[in-house]
């Protein structure tokens, strides 16, 4: 049976300065500043949000709206208008 004051104490240990940070080599890198970087086409690690992104806007009914969830300040506007600015140049012209 766990002990309450043992796993208090546990958790009262302080942190050690140095292992808040970590520095790396910047001669690894093939630029000086991130102003000299190309764009990416999407955001990194956003695959399956892309792909259900996708999914909604070809979903080709009237009633079906998407729904965008996410920390503010991620990007998520922008990346609704840049998918939606390539989707719609893209797309077959709507008929009456």
């Amino acid at each position: 049976m766990k002990n309450y004051h043992d796993e208090e104490k546990a958790l009262d240990k302080s942190l050690n300065s140095n292992l808040l940070y970590h520095a790396c080599d910047l001669s690894q890198f093939g630029f000086n500043n991130t102003a000299s970087l190309i764009p990416l086409d999407q955001p990194l690690g956003q695959q399956r949000a892309l792909e259900a992104f996708d999914f909604g806007i070809d979903i080709d009914q009237s009633g079906f709206n998407l729904f965008v969830h996410g920390a503010s300040g991620l990007g998520k506007h922008q990346l609704v208008q840049q998918v939606l600015s390539k989707t719609s140049c893209s797309d077959k012209p709507l008929s009456d």
